[in-house]
């Protein structure tokens, strides 16, 4: 799932430049988080909505993943 992501975000080339502004319109409204791709705004609407969804989905993902943190070479 995570190189699905990764593999995403590169196709759409979202550049340093869009993140630096939407940086910089934050700083000035004074907003603590900036979701600044299509996939950050879903990830935070969800986190806001169903955080319980959220983090069973996290949980899922960290299952299937080959390194598990805190546990490699256990």
């Amino acid at each position: 799932m995570r190189e699905n992501i990764v593999r995403a975000l590169r196709r759409r080339r979202f550049s340093p430049e869009k993140v630096a502004l939407a940086v910089m319109r934050a700083v000035l409204r004074d907003r603590p988080v900036v979701p600044v791709n299509a996939e950050a705004r879903v990830t935070y609407a969800l986190s806001r909505l169903a955080p319980g969804a959220l983090r069973a989905l996290a949980r899922l993902e960290a299952a299937r993943s080959p390194v598990l943190l805190g546990r490699a070479g256990r």
